[in-house]
C-alpha cells in the first residue's frame, strides 16, 4: 500500500472533478408490532426517497438495520435487504426488515435504519425505540458467587406441527464470571434447524481486566470519525491500556472483522463478496489529559475466495461484480483548553481500487473540525467536514465523497422539567465548481422541545424541514417537512403513551409524485394487584400519493396478558398480534390480513429452574385472490440459572416424616385441696427440621461507590462488617445484599419509567415473601460533581411510594431511603437508582 504524505490534504481544496449530489431522505421508520414479545419476530419498516439527481440501479442500494440496547449500546445488525427495483430521483422505496427477538429480551430497545448506496449511507433514521414484553418465565439473577455463573435457555418452536422438519431450536447462553483480576462475559443467541445446525444470530464474548480487554463476536468499534466509526461487524477487538508509568497515558486497539457476508449472483444479477476489515488504533494523552493525539489505519478488502468467477459454479459472483479494496490513514487531535470546551481536528487520506483485478487506484483526502462548549443549562456544537471527490472509507460509510458539510447543534434546559434542542445541517457537492457538473445543496433544520410535568406527564414534539436544490433548480428542487408529537402518562402503576408523525414530500418541479405519510402509535402497560399484567400496542401508517390518488395502509395490533397463578411457582401468558396491509395501486394492488395467537404456561420448579410449554395458531389471508391458510404450532422452553458454588435444585421426592406416637390419654386429675405446680415437659418432635438460612449467607452486589453519608448510614443499619473485593469496570463488589436491582431513569427526571415496572414488581414480590428483610433504596444524582442531591432523593422517594402502593403489607419502616454520589472526576451515570434487599439487622 502506498500512501502519500498527509501534506496532500491541502490539495483537496482545489480538486477539479465532481459528481452530482447523491443523497436520500428517510420519511418513516417504525417497528411492527410494538410492543413485541420476546422470542417472536419484529419488523423494522421504513420509507425513503431518492433526494439526489441520479437514478439508482436496483443492485446498487440496500437497507440495513442496527439494534441497540436501552443504553444505546450496539447489539447486532440485520442482513442487508437489496432494493427491489431501480430508483429514479424523487421516487420512494420501502423496506420491511425482519428481526428474530431472543427469548431473554425484555424492556426498552432501539433500532436505526440505514439506506446505503455505493457503500455510502445516504439516509439514516434517528434512534427509534421499541418495547419487548418478557415471556412468562422466571427472572434469572446474577450468580451469588463468582467466578462463574449465568443462565441457559433452550427453546423449541414449530409453527406448523404438520411439518416436523420445520421445527427450530434455539439456545440463549449468558455467562459472567471472574478469573484472577479480570471479569469475563458471554452472551449468545443461536438458532438451529434442519438446514443450519448452528447459526450464531447474536454472539459476544469479552474479557476485561486492568490494562485492557478482548471482545469476540458482534462489535462496533469507534477509532476516528474518518477511518473507523460505528461500523457494526463480527470479529475480534483488542484494547490495551498499559500500566507502566511511562505508557500509562496511552492506549492501543486492534480490530479484525467481517462487515458483509458473501451472497451469490447469477448471469443477470451481481452477488456480493464477503468484506473484511483490518484496523489499528493508538493514542497518547498529555497536559493532564487536556491534549490527545490519535492515529488509525484501516484496511478493507473483498474476500475473493468467498465467490467464484466461474459462471457454472454455485458460488458465481455475477457477470459484472469485481472485488474492491480500500486503505485509509487518519490522524486525530483533541484539545480541552479549559473546562467544558472541547476541540477536535481530524485528517485522513484514502486509497481506493474499484477493481482489484485491473488496478487503477485513486487517492482522496478528508478533513473535519468540531468545537463544542457545555454551559450550565445549555450546550453548543459546531462542525465542518470536507471530503474530496475520490475519498472513500469502508469503515466510515457515513462520509460521502465530494461534499462539504456544515452542522450546528444546540440545546437548552431552562429547568429540570423542560428542554429544547435544535440543529442545522447543510452540505453541497461539486467542490471544484465545474460548470459541466450540477451543483446541489441540501439543508436540514430541526427543533425538538420536551416537557415533563409534575403529574408524571411527558410531552415531546418535533419539527424538521429538508430541502434539496440543484443549480439550475429545474433539475432538482424538492422539500420535505416532518411533524411529530408524543405524550406519555404514568398513573399509579399504569403507563399510557401515544405518538403521531406526519411527513410531507413535495417536488416543486413536478418531476416526482408528492407523498404524505402519517404514522400513529399507541401503547399501554397495565398492572393489576401484582398478579395481572396487560400490555397493549397499536401501530398504523398511511402513505398517500398526491399525484394519482392511490394510497397504502399498514396496521398492526399486539396484546399480551400475564397472570401469576401461584406466586413463584405457576404463571400463564397469552399474547397475539394482528396485521393488515392494503395498497390500491392500479398497477399492483394488494390486500392481506395476518394474525397469530399464543398461549404458554410456566412452572418454576425452583429458583434456578423453570419449564414452559405452549401452543400457537396463525393464519394468513390474501383478500384479493381469495386465498387463506392457517396452521397450529407448539413451543417448549427450559430456563436454568446456574452458579458454580451452588448446587442446582433437583426435583427430588422428599420422604414423609414418620408420624409422631399418639400421646397417652391423660388420667382424670384428682381433686386437690392445694394447687399443684407441674414441671413443664420438654417439647419433642420426630419430624426433620429444615435448616434455617444463615444470616451470613450473602449475595454479590455490583454498585457504584457512594457518598460518605450513604456509607455511614449503611454501616449503622448493617452491623456485620462489609467485605469489599477488588473493583471492576462496573464498580465495587460488596458482599452485602440478598437481592439487588438497578433502575434507569430518564436524564434529569425522577419519573419512574415504564421499563422499570417489572423490576419494581419483582422487588415488591421479594419483600412480600421475605418479611424478615429490609430494603435500602439508593438514589443517584446525574451530576457527580454537584452537591445538589435533591434529584437523587426524589428518585428514591418515588420508588418507595411505588413499593408501598404495590404491596400494602410492606411496612414503610422496612424501606430505608439513602442517597449516593459518585467520586469527583468519575464518569457520570445518568439516571441511576438501586434497590438493595437484605436481612434486617
Amino acid at each position: 500500500m502506498k500512501l502519500r504524505s498527509l501534506g496532500i490534504l491541502l490539495f483537496f481544496f482545489n480538486v477539479a472533478t465532481a459528481a452530482a449530489l447523491d443523497t436520500a431522505r428517510m420519511e418513516l421508520a417504525v417497528p411492527v408490532p410494538n410492543p413485541a414479545t420476546a422470542g417472536g419476530d419484529i419488523s423494522f419498516q421504513g420509507i425513503a426517497i431518492n433526494n439526489g439527481s441520479e437514478e439508482w440501479a436496483k443492485e446498487s442500494y440496500y437497507w440495513e438495520a442496527h439494534v441497540f440496547g436501552a443504553d444505546k449500546k450496539y447489539i447486532v445488525k440485520t442482513e442487508r435487504l437489496v432494493g427491489p427495483s431501480n430508483l429514479k430521483p424523487g421516487e420512494s422505496t420501502t423496506a420491511s426488515i425482519s428481526f428474530s427477538l431472543p427469548p431473554n429480551f425484555s424492556g426498552a430497545y432501539y433500532f436505526r435504519l440505514f439506506l446505503i448506496h455505493g457503500e455510502i449511507r445516504t439516509a439514516e433514521s434517528d434512534y427509534t425505540a421499541f418495547q419487548v414484553t418478557a415471556r412468562a418465565q422466571m427472572e434469572t439473577q446474577e450468580p451469588k458467587k463468582l467466578p462463574i455463573g449465568g443462565s441457559l435457555i433452550v427453546a423449541y418452536q414449530n409453527s406448523n406441527i404438520a411439518a416436523p422438519r420445520d421445527g427450530q431450536w434455539s439456545t440463549v447462553l449468558n455467562v459472567i464470571g471472574q478469573s484472577g483480576q479480570g471479569a469475563y462475559l458471554l452472551n449468545s443467541y443461536n438458532i438451529h434447524d434442519s438446514t443450519t445446525p448452528l447459526n450464531p444470530y447474536i454472539i459476544l464474548g469479552s474479557y476485561h481486566r486492568e490494562g485492557g480487554s478482548a471482545s469476540l463476536g458482534d462489535v462496533s468499534p469507534n477509532f476516528t470519525p474518518l477511518t473507523l466509526a460505528s461500523q457494526g461487524m463480527r470479529g475480534l477487538e483488542l484494547k490495551i491500556q498499559p500500566q507502566r508509568p511511562d505508557l500509562k497515558n496511552s492506549d492501543w486497539s486492534l480490530v479484525i472483522g467481517r462487515t458483509v457476508p458473501a451472497q451469490t449472483g447469477s448471469a443477470s444479477s451481481n452477488g456480493r463478496y464477503e468484506r473484511l476489515i483490518y484496523s489499528g488504533f493508538g493514542s497518547r494523552q498529555w497536559w493532564d489529559s487536556k491534549a490527545k493525539i490519535s492515529a488509525a489505519i484501516m484496511l478493507g478488502l473483498d474476500n475473493t475466495g468467498s465467490l467464484s468467477s466461474d459462471p457454472e459454479s454455485p458460488m458465481f459472483r455475477g457477470s459484472t461484480l469485481r472485488p474492491q479494496d480500500n486503505q485509509v490513514l487518519g490522524l486525530s487531535f483533541n484539545l480541552k483548553p479549559k473546562n467544558n470546551l472541547n476541540l477536535d481536528f481530524d485528517l485522513a487520506q484514502s486509497v481506493f481500487r474499484d477493481n482489484v483485478e485491473s488496478p487503477n487506484p485513486v487517492n482522496g483526502t478528508s478533513v473535519r473540525f468540531e468545537a463544542s462548549q457545555q454551559f450550565e443549562k445549555s450546550s453548543l456544537k459546531a462542525s465542518l467536514l470536507r471530503a474530496s471527490p475520490q475519498f472513500l472509507s469502508f469503515g466510515a460509510s457515513s462520509i460521502a465523497p465530494d461534499r462539504i458539510t456544515y452542522a450546528l447543534d444546540a440545546s437548552w434546559q431552562p429547568m429540570t422539567q423542560a428542554s429544547l434542542s435544535g440543529s442545522f445541517n447543510q452540505y453541497s457537492d461539486n467542490l471544484a465548481q465545474d460548470p459541466k457538473k450540477t451543483t446541489s445543496i441540501q439543508r436540514t433544520l430541526a427543533l425538538n422541545p420536551s416537557l415533563n410535568l409534575p403529574s408524571q406527564t411527558q410531552l415531546t414534539a418535533g419539527w424538521s424541514q429538508n430541502t434539496a436544490q440543484a443549480n439550475p433548480r429545474v433539475t432538482l428542487n424538492n422539500v420535505s417537512q416532518t411533524h411529530s408529537l408524543g405524550i406519555s402518562q404514568v398513573w399509579k402503576k399504569q403507563n399510557f403513551s401515544a405518538s403521531f408523525q406526519n411527513s410531507q414530500f413535495r417536488d416543486l418541479n413536478g418531476l416526482a409524485h408528492n407523498l404524505d405519510t402519517n404514522a400513529l402509535a399507541l401503547s399501554a402497560n397495565l398492572i393489576f394487584s401484582g398478579r395481572w399484567r396487560l400490555v397493549l400496542g397499536n401501530t398504523n401508517s398511511i402513505t398517500k400519493d398526491k399525484a394519482d390518488g392511490h394510497h397504502s395502509e399498514n396496521a398492526s395490533q399486539s396484546a399480551s396478558v400475564h397472570y401469576t397463578v401461584i406466586p413463584d411457582r405457576l404463571s400463564t401468558q397469552v399474547w397475539g398480534t394482528g396485521s393488515t396491509s392494503k395498497d390500491n395501486s392500479a398497477a399492483s394492488p394488494s390486500e392481506s390480513r395476518n394474525w397469530t395467537a399464543n398461549a404458554e404456561m410456566t412452572w418454576q420448579v425452583c429458583p434456578e429452574l423453570a419449564t414452559t410449554a405452549g401452543l400457537n395458531q396463525s393464519q394468513k389471508e390474501d383478500v384479493l385472490n381469495g386465498f387463506a391458510s392457517g396452521q397450529m404450532g407448539i413451543s417448549a422452553r427450559i430456563t436454568w440459572s446456574f452458579d458454580a458454588f451452588h448446587k442446582p435444585c433437583l426435583p427430588k421426592r422428599q420422604p414423609r416424616p414418620p408420624k409422631p406416637p399418639k400421646p397417652p390419654k391423660p388420667e382424670k386429675p384428682k381433686k386437690l385441696l392445694t394447687p399443684e405446680v407441674l414441671p413443664e415437659a420438654p417439647l419433642t418432635s420426630t419430624a426433620p427440621v429444615a435448616a434455617a438460612p444463615l444470616r451470613t449467607t450473602q449475595g454479590t452486589l455490583i454498585e457504584t461507590p457512594v457518598s460518605k453519608t450513604f456509607q455511614q448510614e449503611r454501616a449503622s443499619l448493617q452491623p456485620p462488617p462489609i467485605t469489599i473485593t477488588p473493583a471492576t469496570s462496573l464498580g465495587q463488589k460488596i458482599n452485602f445484599s440478598m437481592f439487588t436491582t438497578v433502575l434507569i431513569f430518564p436524564p434529569h427526571s425522577a419519573r419512574v419509567a415504564p421499563s422499570n415496572f417489572f423490576l419494581l414488581m419483582q422487588a415488591a414480590d421479594y419483600l412480600w415473601n421475605n418479611p424478615d428483610c429490609a430494603a435500602f433504596i439508593v438514589g443517584y444524582s446525574d451530576d457527580p460533581e454537584s452537591e445538589r442531591m435533591g434529584l437523587a432523593l426524589k428518585r428514591a422517594q418515588n420508588i418507595k411510594k411505588f413499593l408501598t402502593e404495590e404491596a400494602t403489607e410492606i411496612s414503610k419502616k422496612r424501606l430505608k431511603i439513602l442517597i449516593g454520589a459518585q467520586p469527583l472526576g468519575a464518569k457520570p451515570v445518568s439516571g441511576k437508582a438501586e434497590i438493595q434487599i437484605c436481612p434486617k439487622p
